[in-house]
């Protein structure tokens, strides 16, 4: 790619970042929340081309940091399970109330 054609693109995505602040859109929560992933998905291109330090160091890396962000969403899987298990207790014929 050339250097002008750089330059361009750049430009174009200032430009673009620029304009969606204008109208209070900001892009931080969008790549917040991608980071995690493009860690992992560094990390694993890194593995495949033979980089095995440090492609396993951004695989380790990445996986926990998804696991952290992901955190609240196991979280909310693990309630939605233990919801399920007290509702069919409740309905099963076998359970006694005191």
């Amino acid at each position: 790619m050339k250097n002008n054609k750089m330059i361009t693109i750049v430009c174009f995505a200032i430009a673009a970042v620029l304009i969606l602040n204008v109208f209070n859109f900001s892009l931080g929560a969008i790549v917040t929340s991608l980071l995690p992933f493009i860690v992992l998905g560094c990390g694993i291109v890194g593995l495949y081309n033979g980089k095995k330090v440090i492609g396993s160091i951004l695989v380790v890396v990445g996986g926990i940091w998804c696991l952290g962000f992901l955190g609240k969403w196991i979280l909310l899987l693990v309630a939605a399970a233990l919801i399920y298990i007290g509702v069919t207790t409740m309905k099963s014929k076998k359970s006694r109330f005191y």
